[in-house]
C-alpha cells in the first residue's frame, strides 16, 4: 500500500522543479552593455546550475531581439559544434 507521505513527497519534488526553470528567465539582452549583460547571465547560469553549453547557447538566443539576431545571424543558424555560447560572447 502506497505511502501517502511518499505521495506528498513526489508533488513536492515536481514544484519545486516548476519553480526552478520559472526562476532561470533570461532578462531581454542589453546591447548598449554586453559585458554587463553576459556577465548577469552568468550568475542566473551558476543559481540555476546551468553548465551546458548548448543550454546557455539557447538561453542567449531566446534574450535577443530581431536586431541583434540580425547581427549575429552566422552563428544562430550555423552554430558551431562546440563552444557556441562563448561565440556569442565574442
Amino acid at each position: 500500500m502506497p505511502n501517502p507521505d511518499d505521495t506528498k513527497l513526489s508533488v513536492s519534488n515536481n514544484s519545486s522543479a516548476g519553480v526552478s526553470a520559472v526562476a532561470n528567465k533570461t532578462p531581454a539582452f542589453w546591447s548598449d552593455k554586453p559585458e554587463l549583460w553576459f556577465a548577469q547571465l552568468e550568475s542566473r547560469f551558476a543559481l540555476g546550475n546551468i553548465s551546458v553549453d548548448s543550454t546557455k547557447f539557447h538561453y542567449v538566443i531566446a534574450a535577443l531581439s530581431t536586431d541583434d539576431l540580425t547581427c549575429v545571424s552566422d552563428i544562430v543558424l550555423n552554430p558551431p559544434q562546440t563552444d557556441s555560447y562563448n561565440s556569442l560572447k565574442k
